[in-house]
C-alpha cells in the first residue's frame, strides 16, 4: 500500500532483501498481486550460482548489501544496525545523493487505519509524509530516473574533481570515487555530465591510462553512444583484453555483429594481448548473432586449446552460438562435454531443440534434467507453441499440478496455444487465474489475452480486455504490444475501419511504434485495396527508420504487387539489407499469381545459391509455376531438391508434385509418388482425384474418390470439382450425378457455379437439354455466362437451333459485347450452316476490342522465351536460323505427299476441327482456350520418317509458321521443340492412344477419326517400327 501511494506502479522491479520469511506465499502475496516483478536472490540467481552461499548467512547477507548499495530507491523496513550502514555507505559512495526512504511508522499507522480514504487522499499523504523524509519536493518513484538524478550528479563530479586536484592523484579514495561517478554517468545515460567528467580527466592528464579508459569506454557504451566510443577507443593509446571485450561486446549488443567479428580480427593481428573467457563469449556472442557457423568453430578451437573448457560461463555461450546457428548436433557435443551443466546449459539446451520442431528429443532432455525451474518449462512450452501444439497446454497443466509458479511468459505461450486452436473456453478459464495470479495488469499477459480474444472471433472481449488495461495503466503508451494486438485483432476480424482510427490514435498520441505496427497499418490498406493510404504509412514508416526492416518490406512488397507495380515491389525488394524467407516468399508467391513463371524459377535458384533456407509454401509456388509452363525438366530439380532437404513428405509438397506430374503428362509418376506417400489427407487425394481428371482416367479418379470416403476422409468443394470435372471429360454421366447429389445430401454442402457447371456441361453433351435446363432452374443463383455457353456449345453439336437463338439472345441483352460469347456464337452458327447470322457475329466481333491473344513459349537451357518467330529466329541459341524456312517447306511437301506415312489426321473434338502435323520426335505443348474458356493440354508426340536433322550441339528447334484454328481463335507462330534426335523409322501403321483405348489405323489411311466429343487429352500419337 506505501509503494503504491508513492506512485510505483506494476512495472517497477523490487528487490526484496530479507531472509527467510515465515509462511512467504501466503504473506507476499498481496504483494505479487500489485508488483509481479518482485524479486529476491532465490529468484535471480540460480542454484548452482548461489551453491557456495548457503549455509553462511554473514555471505548471504553481502547479496543483499551489495544489491540495496547500487539501487536506485532504497526502502528500509527496519532499524538496526545494517540498514543505517548501508544509508551510510550510500551517502558516502554516492555524495549523499542516494535516494533512501525511511518511512515514519506512526504516521503510517495512523493513516492506514482510515478504512475509507481514498487513493487520492492516501497518495497526498504519502507524498507529503515522504517529501520531508527525503528532502524533495517531487514524487518518489521519480528518484530513481535518469532526470531525478542527473543535476544531482554534476554536484557529485564537482565534489570529486575538487578532491582530486588537491590531494595525490593516485589516492584510493578519490581513484574509487571518480570511478564511481563515471559508472553511474554510464547507468544513469546521463551523457553530458559524462562528457564534462571526460574532459576533466584529459586536463588532469591521466586520460592514457587503461583504466580510466576502460570505464570511460564502458560508459559510452551505457549510453549507447558507439561512436564516441569507436572514437576513444582509436585515440586510446594503450589497450589490454577489457578494452577489446568492451567494443566488442557493445557491437554485438548494438545489432552489429560483424562489425565486433571484424574487432576481434583486427586484435588478433596486432597480437597485443592473450584473449581470455570473457573475450571469447563477447565473439561467441557476434558469431551467434550473425549466423556465421564457420568463425565459432574456430574460436571452439582456440577456446580448448586455452584450457577454458571448465568455465561454465564461456561453454554455455558457446552452446548458444551453436543453437543459433542451427548446428544442434554441434551444440549436444558441447552439451554433453560440460561437466556440471548448469540451468542455464539445460534450458539453452531444450528451447534450441524447441525452436528446431525436435519436441521428441527437447522432451527427453527436459525429462533428464534434474531439477527443471521456471526458465525450463517455458522454454519446453514455448517449443510447443512454436509448432501450435497442444503439447504447450498439457505442460502448462502439469506446471501447475506440480505446484509451480506460472509467470508471465507461461500464460501467453498457454494463450497463443489457445487462440491457435480457437478454445475460447480455455482462453477465459486461463483470463480468471491470470487475474487471480495478479498478472492481469501485466503488458504481456493482457496483450496475449487481447490475442487469443481476438483469434477465437471474440472481437468484443478482446476490446473490453484492451479497454480495462487502459484504465489501470499509467501510461499505456507504455505497453506498445498492447495496442500491436488489437491492432491486429482488427485485421483479422476484417473490422478496417477501426485498424485506421487505431493507427491515427496511436500516431496523434505520439507514441513510439515498431515494425509489428507498421506491418498491421499496411495489412489494413492492402485488405481496402487503398495504395494512397498504404504510401502515406510507408512515409511513416521512412521517417521512423522501419522502411527497411524486413518485417515492414515484405508486406509493402504485398502493397505495391497487390496495385499490379510488380517492379516497384522488385526494386525495393533489391533495396531490402536483409531478406529473410518471409521476403522471398512474398516476391514468390506474388510473381506465381500474376503468372511470372519463369522468374519464380529464377528467384528460387538465387535462394538456393545463397543458402537461404526454404519452406514448403515456397517450394509449392516454385512447383505450381512448374506446372503452368509445363516444365517437367524444371520440376523434376525441384522435386530433387525436396527429396535432399526431407520435403518430399510434406503434404503441401506432394499435392504440388502430383500437380506437376498431371499437367505435364507423366500421371504415372504422380501415382507412383501418391503410393509412396504414408499419410494421405484429403488435400494428398484431391490433388491425385484432380490429376487423373486432368490425364484421361475419370475411372481412377471416381475410385479414389470412394477410396477416401472408405477411409473416413471428408472431401472438400475442391475435391467433388475435380471428380466431377474428371467425369465430365470422360462422359461418366451417372457417375457424376450420383457425386452431385451426394454432395449436396450427405455433406450438405452447397454446390458452387463450378460445380453446376461440370453436371450442365456432361448433361448437355449427352443430348439431356430437359435435364440440363431443369438443373439450370434449379440453381440458387442466376448463372452466369460459362453455364450458358457450355449449353450454347452442345446446341451446336446436336443440331438445337430453337435453344441456340433463345440462349443467343439472353446473352446478347446482358452481354452484348462480350468476345469470347460472340466468337462461340460465330462459331456455333457456321456449324448450324447459318452463314448470315454467323457472319453477323465476325462483323461485331471486328468492332470490339478482342483479349489478348495466347501466348506460345520455348525453354532453352532452362530459360523461358515469349517472343514471337522473328525474335526467336534470331537467338544465339539458333546458329542456323536461315535453314529454318528452307526446310519447312519441303518438310510440309515431303508430309503431304508421300502417302507411305499416314501424314493427315483430322477429328472431331467439341463440335470443332483441328488439325495436327506429325513431325520429327517433337513435343509441343499447346494451351488453347477452347469453349467456355477452359484450358486443356494436348500434348503430341510424333515420329516423322526419311528426313534430315538439323547440325547443332544436342538441341534441335524447329519453327512452323502454321495457322491453327480452335473455336475461332487463331494461333500463330507454333513452337515446335526438339531435345534430341531420333534415327529415321519405316513406318507401317500408327496407333494412336485416346483415353487408355488404342485406334489403329493401316499404313496410307486417309479416312478420319471422329474422337468422342467426351473423351479428354492428352492424345498421344505413337510410332510402330515396321
Amino acid at each position: 500500500m506505501m509503494l503504491r501511494g508513492m506512485g510505483f506502479d506494476n512495472n517497477t522491479s523490487i528487490y526484496l532483501a530479507s531472509g527467510k520469511i515465515y509462511q512467504a506465499e501466503r504473506h507476499l502475496d498481496p504483494l505479487l498481486k500489485m508488483f509481479p516483478l518482485l524479486y529476491t536472490k532465490e529468484s535471480l540467481a540460480t542454484s548452482d550460482e548461489l551453491a557456495p552461499f548457503k549455509g553462511y548467512s554473514s555471505r548471504l547477507a553481502a547479496l543483499d548489501y551489495t544489491v540495496c548499495l547500487f539501487s536506485e530507491v532504497f526502502v528500509t523496513t527496519q532499524g538496526g544496525n545494517f540498514p543505517h550502514f548501508l544509508m551510510g555507505h550510500r551517502r558516502f559512495l554516492f555524495g549523499g545523493h542516494a535516494k533512501t526512504i525511511q518511512p515514519d511508522k506512526r504516521k503510517l499507522v495512523i493513516l492506514l487505519q482510515d478504512m475509507d480514504i481514498s487513493w487520492k487522499a492516501f497518495k497526498n499523504e504519502m507524498e507529503s509524509m515522504l517529501s520531508r523524509v527525503i528532502g524533495r519536493d517531487e514524487s518518489p518513484v521519480k528518484c530513481g530516473t535518469c532526470d531525478a538524478k542527473a543535476g544531482k550528479l554534476l554536484q557529485l563530479y564537482r565534489s570529486c574533481t575538487d578532491r582530486f586536484t588537491s590531494s595525490p592523484p593516485w589516492a584510493i579514495m578519490d581513484l574509487h570515487r571518480i570511478v564511481s561517478v563515471i559508472r553511474q554517468c554510464g547507468r544513469l545515460r546521463a551523457f553530458r555530465h559524462g562528457r564534462s567528467l571526460h574532459a576533466h580527466i584529459i586536463k588532469l592528464g591521466v586520460f592514457n591510462d587503461v583504466f580510466f579508459a576502460n570505464n570511460l569506454l564502458a560508459m559510452y557504451v551505457d549510453i549507447s553512444l558507439l561512436k564516441d566510443a569507436r572514437r576513444l577507443f582509436d585515440e586510446t593509446l594503450e589497450r589490454n583484453v577489457a578494452t577489446w571485450t568492451t567494443m566488442i561486446s557493445a557491437y554485438s549488443s548494438s545489432g552489429r555483429p560483424d562489425t565486433a567479428l571484424k574487432f576481434y580480427v583486427q586484435m588478433l593481428e596486432s597480437k597485443s594481448e592473450t584473449p581470455n573467457g570473457f573475450l571469447y563469449s563477447a565473439v561467441l556472442k557476434a558469431c551467434g548473432l550473425v549466423g556465421d557457423l564457420e568463425s565459432g568453430k574456430l574460436i571452439h578451437g582456440r577456446v580448448f586449446r586455452a584450457n577454458l573448457g571448465f568455465d561454465t560461463v564461456l561453454m554455455n555461450t558457446l552452446l548458444d552460438m551453436y543453437v543459433k546457428c542451427g548446428s544442434l548436433s554441434s551444440a549436444r557435443k558441447v552439451f554433453d562435454d560440460i561437466l556440471c551443466p548448469s540451468s542455464t546449459s539445460w534450458n539453452t539446451m531444450i528451447s534450441g531443440y524447441g525452436k528446431e520442431g525436435l519436441m521428441e528429443e527437447a522432451v527427453n532432455l527436459f525429462y533428464q534434467m534434474p531439477e527443471p525451474d521456471t526458465v525450463s518449462w517455458n522454454s519446453i512450452i514455448a517449443g510447443f507453441g512454436c509448432k501450435e501444439s497442444l503439447g504447450a497446454l498439457r505442460f502448462v497443466c502439469m506446471m501447475h499440478r506440480k505446484g509451480l509458479k506460472l509467470d508471465g511468459f507461461t500464460f501467453s505461450c498457454a494463450l497463443k496455444t489457445c487462440g491457435c486452436f480457437q478454445l475460447l473456453v480455455m482462453v477465459k478459464q486461463i483470463h480468471c487465474y491470470v487475474n487471480k495470479s495478479g498478472f492481469g495488469s501485466c503488458c504481456f499477459t493482457a496483450s496475449a489475452l487481447v490475442d487469443s480474444y481476438s483469434n477465437c472471433n471474440e472481437l468484443d472481449e478482446a476490446i473490453k480486455m484492451f479497454d480495462e488495461y487502459s484504465c489501470c495503466s499509467a501510461s499505456i503508451l507504455d505497453c506498445l504490444p498492447l495496442w500491436n494486438s488489437m491492432l491486429s485483432g482488427y485485421v483479422v476480424n476484417e473490422q478496417n475501419s477501426a485498424a485506421i482510427n487505431l493507427v491515427s490514435q496511436i500516431h496523434s498520441l505520439g507514441a513510439r511504434v515498431d515494425s509489428y505496427t507498421f506491418g498491421s497499418a499496411l495489412k489494413v490498406c492492402i485488405n481496402l485495396q487503398n495504395f494512397r493510404l498504404g504510401l502515406q504509412v510507408q512515409g511513416l514508416a521512412v521517417t521512423s527508420g522501419y522502411e527497411l526492416d524486413y518485417v515492414v518490406g515484405s508486406i509493402l512488397i504485398d502493397l505495391y504487387a497487390n496495385d499490379g507495380k510488380i517492379k516497384d515491389a522488385l526494386r525495393l525488394f533489391h533495396r531490402l539489407p536483409e531478406k529473410d524467407i518471409v521476403v522471398w516468399s512474398s516476391l514468390i508467391s506474388w510473381y506465381t499469381k500474376m503468372g511470372l513463371n519463369s522468374l519464380v524459377f529464377s528467384l528460387f535458384r538465387d535462394m538456393v545459391n545463397l543458402d537461404i533456407e526454404v519452406d514448403q509454401f515456397i517450394i509449392s509456388s516454385v512447383l505450381k509455376a512448374c506446372s503452368s509452363l509445363v516444365g517437367l525438366g524444371s520440376g523434376k530439380q525441384v522435386h530433387s531438391f525436396c527429396v535432399k532437404s526431407g520435403y518430399e513428405s510434406e503434404r503441401i509438397t506432394v499435392t504440388s508434385l502430383i500437380d506437376l506430374y498431371a499437367k505435364c503428362g507423366e500421371i504415372e509418376d504422380g501415382l507412383a509418388l501418391f503410393y509412396c506417400t504414408s499419410e494421405r489427407d484429403t488435400v494428398c487425394y484431391t490433388g491425385i482425384i484432380m490429376g487423373c481428371g486432368q490425364n484421361g482416367r475419370a475411372m481412377e479418379a471416381v475410385g479414389f474418390f470412394q477410396e477416401m470416403i472408405e477411409l473416413g476422409l471428408k472431401p472438400n468443394e475442391i475435391t467433388f470439382l475435380g471428380v466431377l470435372s474428371a467425369c465430365r471429360h470422360a462422359g461418366l454421366v451417372e457417375e457424376a450425378w450420383t457425386i452431385f447429389k451426394y454432395m449436396k445430401t450427405e455433406y450438405k454442402m452447397e454446390p458452387h457455379i463450378e460445380h453446376y457447371y461440370c453436371i450442365v456441361e456432361l448433361l448437355s453433351q449427352a443430348g439431356c437439354f430437359k435435364e440440363a435446363e431443369e438443373l439450370i432452374a434449379e440453381m440458387p443463383f442466376e448463372p452466369d455466362q460459362t453455364i450458358w455457353n457450355s449449353l450454347l456449345g452442345a446446341c451446336g453439336t446436336h443440331k438445337k437451333t430453337e435453344l441456340v437463338n433463345f440462349i443467343a439472345e439472353r446473352l446478347l441483352t446482358t452481354l452484348p459485347e462480350d468476345p469470347s460469347i460472340l466468337v462461340t456464337l460465330s462459331n456455333v452458327y457456321a456449324t448450324l450452316e447459318m452463314w448470315d447470322d454467323s457472319r453477323k457475329m465476325r462483323e461485331v466481333i471486328k468492332k470490339v476490342d478482342m483479349k489478348e491473344a495466347g501466348k506460345s513459349w520455348i525453354q532453352i537451357k532452362s530459360s523461358t522465351h515469349y517472343k514471337g518467330l522473328d525474335h526467336l529466329i534470331s537467338m544465339p541459341e539458333m546458329p542456323k536460323h536461315h535453314h529454318i524456312f528452307g526446310n519447312q517447306r519441303d518438310l510440309e511437301r515431303d508430309v503431304v505427299l508421300d502417302y507411305n506415312v499416314w501424314s493427315h489426321v483430322a477429328f472431331t473434338l467439341w463440335g470443332f476441327q483441328k488439325t495436327s502435323f506429325l513431325w520429327l520426335s517433337l513435343l509441343l505443348y499447346l494451351m488453347l482456350r477452347l469453349i467456355a474458356a477452359s484450358r486443356s493440354l494436348i500434348l503430341f508426340s510424333t515420329l516423322f520418317a526419311n528426313m534430315d536433322a538439323f547440325d547443332g550441339p544436342g538441341m534441335k528447334i524447329y519453327l512452323i509458321n502454321k495457322k491453327i484454328e480452335s473455336a475461332g481463335h487463331c494461333i500463330d507462330n507454333l513452337v515446335f521443340y526438339s531435345s534430341s534426335y531420333v534415327e529415321p523409322l519405316h513406318c507401317a501403321e500408327f496407333i494412336w492412344t485416346v483415353g487408355g483405348t488404342e485406334m489403329e489405323s493401316t499404313s496410307g489411311a486417309k479416312d478420319h477419326i471422329q474422337l468422342s466429343s467426351t473423351l479428354p487429352g492428352p492424345y498421344i500419337a505413337r510410332t510402330c517400327p515396321g
